[in-house]
């Protein structure tokens, strides 16, 4: 299935890495040669802004992340060698939606012409509901363990962008091909008011690129037809965006953030939900640990499954070709693999 499903947009992604000629091996090529010619120089935050520059911007920038490889998004904070080559490039593109909560401490030390992009702009960003949260807090834990985290069974089947930490906003849009291909464009309309006279390989390399967007957004369509209603219970919040596209609910086995330990009661809740919604499937967070996951799904006498949050992309996975597109290539069998066998309608 795997195989099937995926070949076809690695052949063409491939080809359109080829044909903006930003193959890894070229861009160290250029970085230890210290030659960047007529390079623009460019800083993101996250493995999909990494992706979306440089496939758009191919041979008329470089692209550097500065979360590399394995690091954590939401407890990263920039070195100060690093905001001095911050301060030296030619754009600085962020996710935006509050996921940089260090930007704001750090504003006075950037310098005022430092081009920085908002990348989260005209995307509809899901905001958070408190109060209807508490109130399923105090219905659906006896024991009161949930006071540490708020990523509840009901609480979060219905929670599609409660995030305390980032303003009440959740920033994980990327997880949506349809927010992904907002801000994949708002990308392109940096790079060509960065460098107006691109502007015509910049639109090539656009056009691309959406056709990429549009394949799989097809697939997942196609494929997620007639399931809305459905629970997933995955790693963390972080895929409130995908659901409201098909209509699915989350439920965390961790919040936004990833933090903390799943409680007693937290267990029983998820173990609950799933006998009573004929739920086969625990999802784990992919390159990361699934014990949890795997002890949950015995307990619910299912599986347990990948589901990438794309919050980074380590360079071994790199090499092996991993990138935003093939990771959602593998969300989407995972997601429709984990519907086979389920004995309710997730309703």
């Amino acid at each position: 299935m795997r195989r099937k499903m995926i070949l076809p947009l690695l052949l063409v992604f491939s080809l359109a890495l080829v044909l903006v000629g930003c193959g890894k091996k070229t861009d160290q090529a250029s970085e230890n040669s210290g030659e960047r010619g007529s390079q623009r120089k460019v800083y993101v935050t996250t493995p999909a802004l990494y992706d979306f520059a440089r496939m758009i911007g191919g041979e008329k920038v470089e692209v550097e992340n500065l979360v590399q490889g394995g690091g954590d998004l939401h407890h990263w904070e920039p070195s100060p060698d690093l905001i001095r080559k911050i301060n030296q490039a030619d754009l600085f593109l962020i996710n935006g939606a509050g996921l940089e909560g260090w930007l704001d401490k750090l504003s006075a030390s950037l310098e005022p012409t430092l081009k920085l992009v908002d990348t989260s702009q005209g995307i509809d960003i899901i905001m958070a509901d408190h109060d209807h949260d508490e109130d399923h807090d105090e219905d659906h834990d006896e024991d009161h363990d949930h006071d540490k985290d708020h990523d509840h069974d009901h609480d979060v089947d219905h929670d599609h962008g409660e995030d305390h930490d980032h303003g009440g906003k959740d920033p994980h849009f990327w997880t949506s091909l349809k927010a992904g291909r907002i801000q994949a464009k708002n990308v392109y309309q940096a790079l060509v008011d960065l460098d107006p006279e691109n502007k015509d390989y910049f639109k090539d390399q656009w056009d691309k690129l959406e056709k990429i967007f549009q394949e799989l957004d097809d697939k997942y369509a196609k494929a997620l037809a007639g399931k809305e209603g459905k629970t997933l219970i995955v790693p963390h919040l972080a895929f409130s965006y995908l659901c409201r596209d098909y209509g699915f609910q989350q439920v965390g086995l961790q919040g936004h953030h990833a933090d903390g330990q799943l409680s007693a009661g937290k267990i029983r809740q998820i173990v609950d939900l799933a006998t009573s919604q004929g739920i086969t499937t625990i999802f784990y967070e992919g390159f990361g640990d699934d014990s949890a996951a795997q002890n949950l799904a015995m307990e619910i006498a299912g599986k347990a499954l990948p589901l990438y949050t794309i919050e980074s992309i380590d360079d071994k996975e790199r090499e092996k070709g991993e990138n935003y597109f093939t990771l959602m290539e593998k969300n989407l069998e995972s997601i429709v693999q984990s519907f086979e066998g389920e004995s309710g309608d997730g309703e």
